[in-house]
């Protein structure tokens, strides 16, 4: 079981790497989603189900086609469970795993949290739980094996650095949030506050409903009609998002 782990890890790392070089427009995969969960594994194959957020996201496409790129070298066979943005879909992914017998689960889910009765399942079934990009809250972590990906915290207090840095004499500025509620929007968030001092002033803050760029968009539009000028810096939680702030500045 940990030898398997640790190769699990190991994918998990790889792909991860691969993901975070991907560029933004990043190739659209016609996989289909939760409807291959039936396929049966090739002999010998391990099964590992591929819980993602949506295809419409390029970063999660792009970890989808490297998971299958790189599944034969490791002995995997991979199974694509699309939520489309919705945890029910999840919680049926992990649901499917279970009754078919899978050996493990990667998830970079919509709302980790709102899995973690799945996983709890999937876990006294034996399954083996891992997690990349985004965690399970600190209370419900015995319920996956390992996890690969930022430390979000820390992340959001090396943005308010760089922040302070580039501002010795003070700034106003906003916030463009990741998914409200989401482990990774609440820590980046955290950290960040965290680390500022009275030289920033925080003119607003505001998150939205999944990790999209137009709505990361449609709340810097928001932003400059209240503010206008008064903004100048920007601290945004992910990628793509940054791209929707730097097309709301543009326009």
């Amino acid at each position: 079981m940990k030898k398997l782990i640790a190769l699990l890890l190991v994918f998990v790392m790889v792909l991860t790497m691969v993901a975070c070089a991907a560029k933004t427009n990043a190739p659209k995969t016609d996989a289909p989603a939760t409807d291959e969960s039936k396929t049966e594994a090739p002999a010998g194959k391990i099964k590992v189900g591929f819980v993602t957020q949506s295809l419409t996201n390029a970063s999660q496409a792009y970890a989808w086609t490297q998971f299958q790129t790189y599944a034969p070298e490791f002995g995997f066979a991979v199974t694509l469970f699309d939520e489309d943005y919705d945890s029910q879909n999840g919680v049926a992914a992990i649901s499917t795993c279970i009754a078919e017998g899978y050996t493990a689960i990667c998830l970079n889910p919509t709302d980790p949290a709102a899995l973690v009765p799945a996983l709890k399942e999937a876990k006294e079934a034996g399954i083996i739980i891992g997690l990349y990009s985004s965690d399970l809250p600190d209370e419900s972590k015995q319920y996956r094996d390992f996890m690969c990906g930022t430390n979000d915290f820390l992340f959001g207090e090396i943005a308010a650095q760089t922040m302070m840095a580039a501002f010795p004499n003070g700034v106003k500025m906003v916030e463009v949030g990741g998914q409200s509620g989401h482990d990774a929007q609440i820590k980046r968030h955290d950290g960040f506050m965290s680390a500022i001092d009275d030289s920033v002033t925080v003119l607003d803050s505001k998150d939205v409903a999944q990790w999209a760029t137009e709505d990361a968009m449609a709340i810097m539009e928001d932003f400059i009609s209240l503010y206008g000028d008064e903004i100048q810096a920007v601290f945004c939680h992910w990628d793509t998002g940054a791209t929707g702030v730097i097309q709301a500045l543009k326009n």
